[in-house]
């Protein structure tokens, strides 16, 4: 595990996030190229796991539900409001009810991140890849349902992968 992230305490009153904490594996690989920008993008990454990007929140708030793909099986997808009104504009499809979490690897990462085969380049993948990874407007949606946020929804505009795909993609 390269690192791990998650609120540790909760305002009593809201359940915000007020304190987190951030355990980074020491032992990075410096080495590879694009290691200082691997290694920011693991930071932003474990924080905004911290503000409220993980599987406790999500079923807190009953933002889940499993259901079965096209093919027949079964996924985890997250489906509060402004991550399926930001899908339906997205991929150009107005059916959509839920868009696909990490279903593999373990209690960590199942549930907690998004499905990179479904949204590749997103900061909030289970994988940090060394190139460049953006927050999308999804991961600014889900940030905004839990209610303590205001996105900026410009800079989370960046991410190209399967924009405008239509339904057959998600």
């Amino acid at each position: 595990t390269l690192a791990s992230a998650g609120a540790r305490y909760l305002d009593t009153g809201t359940g915000q996030p007020i304190i987190g904490v951030a355990n980074i594996n020491k032992d990075i690989d410096y080495s590879i190229p694009n290691s200082l920008q691997y290694f920011q993008a693991t930071i932003l990454h474990e924080f905004i796991h911290i503000l409220g990007f993980a599987n406790t929140f999500f079923d807190n708030h009953n933002f889940t539900f499993k259901g079965s793909d096209s093919n027949g099986i079964e996924r985890i997808y997250l489906n509060s409001p402004k991550v399926v009104e930001v899908a339906k504009k997205y991929y150009n499809c107005n059916t959509v009810v839920g868009v696909e979490l990490e279903d593999f690897g373990g209690k960590g990462t199942t549930g907690s991140h998004w499905e990179e085969r479904i949204l590749l380049g997103d900061i909030m993948n289970g994988v940090v890849y060394p190139e460049e990874q953006v927050i999308s407007e999804f991961t600014l949606a889900v940030l905004e349902d839990s209610g303590y946020y205001k996105a900026n929804y410009y800079t989370g505009g960046l991410m190209r992968y399967g924009k405008h795909k239509g339904c057959a993609l998600i």
